[in-house]
């Protein structure tokens, strides 16, 4: 069973609405790389032994991520593409030195590390491991398929939301300033359970504003 690694103080994530250019980076983005940015990477894995594969990955998020914490690891049905496996879900946070571009490269080499494959997987289909940048400090970009931040899917996705909100109960979306938590109680149910398989009973977070 999947063990929630120790607590961590909640930080509130820096609501933003500026867009990054990439092209021409401001000032202030050049200081954040330089600094560090708070990020928050989403994790799933449905094929192989994934809770292995996900606390290994972790691991190695380690080395790029400082004081990286790591919520629980939850079990959830898939979406879409609904006959095959469930999916073990979890989130990580932690301070990243560098740009977002960086980032990324060096979580799909993780990926492959461990199997993945983009040239030959289906669309929403199973997977050794995925790796998504959720949220990155305050950034808002849009580069195409290659690189959103937050997640263009997160504000849909409870696999996603609830460990996030684990790791940062107070997080608001960087888009709009509203807080995660009142958009993951609007979602409808998308079936969650601990790894014990435990029907997970949705929270509130409206004691935490």
């Amino acid at each position: 069973m999947g063990e929630r690694v120790d607590k961590i103080p909640r930080r509130k994530i820096a609501s933003g609405t500026a867009l990054v250019n990439l092209r021409e980076k401001s000032g202030e983005e050049k200081m954040a790389e330089r600094e560090g940015y708070e990020v928050i990477l989403g994790l799933g894995s449905n094929q192989g032994f994934s809770r292995e594969i996900l606390f290994k990955a972790v691991q190695e998020l380690g080395v790029l991520l400082k004081d990286l914490r790591m919520s629980r690891i939850y079990l959830t049905k898939p979406r879409h593409l609904v006959e095959q496996p469930m999916y073990y879900n979890c989130a990580v946070v932690g301070f990243y030195q560098g740009s977002p571009e960086e980032l990324l490269t060096s979580i799909q080499k993780i990926e492959e590390r461990y199997g993945r494959d983009r040239s030959k997987e289906q669309r929403w289909g199973a997977r050794r491991l995925d790796i998504d940048i959720l949220i990155m400090g305050n950034l808002i970009i849009n580069d195409g398929p290659r690189l959103q931040i937050p997640h263009p899917r997160l504000l849909e996705r409870k696999f996603a939301l609830l460990p996030l909100l684990e790791l940062c109960p107070l997080c608001q979306d960087p888009r709009t300033g509203i807080p995660l938590w009142q958009i993951y109680e609007q979602l409808p149910d998308q079936g969650i359970y601990y790894t014990d398989m435990e029907y997970y009973n949705q929270p509130s977070w409206k004691n935490q504003k």
